[in-house]
């Protein structure tokens, strides 16, 4: 019987690459082959626009996931949660800066979702800091990049997908586009 390659010694070095090699990688493949710039720019596009806000949502559970087990509510809690939110806030605030509506809008949907739905999984000393500071976080975020003509459709999706957030939602955004002075 013939033996085997051993999976273990593949030589395949892309297969090996840990994530910063890879990261170092596509500079320097570029750097050596600039005409694949234009096709790398398309794939890159493709990639950072491709948003669900169902898997947004997913996400969202999951990197909270741990709040259950931290302890010291709204101290040790809000340090995590605002750990959890950071990656989802900067992937909305990356594509409010590249103009990407509808992936941002897809993006802050899902972050919503993911929200509402963390309301009733996180014990109630976090649930407030996480849900009500988290969605603050998100529409802060929105509001500072996108006008305010784009707020009718996010909030006739949070009145159709979450209405009982709509009573949150829509005040808190109406608060974020006043002039600062106003009440």
């Amino acid at each position: 019987m013939p033996r085997r390659p051993d999976p273990r010694k593949s030589t395949r070095a892309l297969d090996r690459l840990g994530p910063d090699e890879t990261a170092r990688l596509l500079p320097q493949l570029l750097g050596l082959h600039p005409e694949l710039r234009e096709e790398a720019e398309a794939l890159a596009l493709r990639m950072i626009t491709a948003v669900d806000p169902e898997d947004v949502a997913e996400a969202m559970e999951f990197a909270f996931s741990g709040i259950a087990q931290e302890e010291g509510g709204n101290s040790g809690g809000g340090a995590f949660c605002e750990a959890a939110l950071a990656p989802f806030l900067k992937g909305l605030e990356r594509l409010l800066a590249m103009a990407q509506a509808e992936p941002a809008l897809a993006q802050a949907k899902g972050m919503i979702l993911g929200l509402h739905d963390l309301k009733r999984q996180l014990p109630p000393d976090a649930e407030d800091y996480c849900s009500g500071r988290g969605l603050r976080e998100v529409l802060e975020a929105w509001v500072r990049g996108r006008p305010a003509a784009a707020d009718a459709p996010l909030l006739a999706w949070v009145g159709e997908v979450l209405p009982d957030w709509r009573g949150d939602v829509a005040p808190t955004l109406a608060r974020l586009r006043q002039p600062a002075g106003r009440p």
